[in-house]
């Protein structure tokens, strides 16, 4: 979605820290690439050193491996050619419902304390439902 303001084209609905000139379906200067590879890889260095910090080893090889392997496949095929917003959003919508009844079946069997048992960390069920099924679909 675009939208003009003070005869500028600010694109709004899309993963982009910085303003885009031009059209959204063509490929970004260098600078908003550069600009949006190093917010992204900032975040993963954050969340998997605050897990490591508070959790241990774990969340640090989960969140990661899987943030720098997603941060890899992002730049090299979105970042790059943007795909229209018709098509991304109902992929993304099922995404998020996957990952919401993936969490259920994750509560429903009693996936939060057994991952506490086994790697010694103390996650209350309570503390499970707050960090992953409802936080981490945000």
């Amino acid at each position: 979605m675009r939208c003009r303001l003070r005869g500028q084209t600010w694109h709004l609905g899309e993963a982009y820290l910085f303003r885009v000139k031009g059209d959204s379906m063509k490929p970004n200067d260098t600078l908003t690439e550069i600009g949006n590879i190093a917010f992204a890889f900032a975040f993963i260095v954050l969340a998997a050193a605050l897990g490591y910090r508070y959790i241990g080893l774990p969340p640090l090889i989960i969140v990661g491996g899987s943030g720098l392997i997603g941060l890899l496949a992002w730049s090299a095929t979105y970042l790059k050619r943007p795909t229209s917003p018709e098509i991304i959003l109902p992929c993304f919508l099922l995404t998020v419902a996957a990952l919401e009844i993936h969490m259920m079946e994750e509560y429903l069997t009693g996936f939060g304390p057994a991952m506490s048992r086994l790697f010694n960390i103390t996650r209350t069920e309570r503390g499970f439902l707050i960090v992953f099924a409802f936080d981490k679909g945000v």
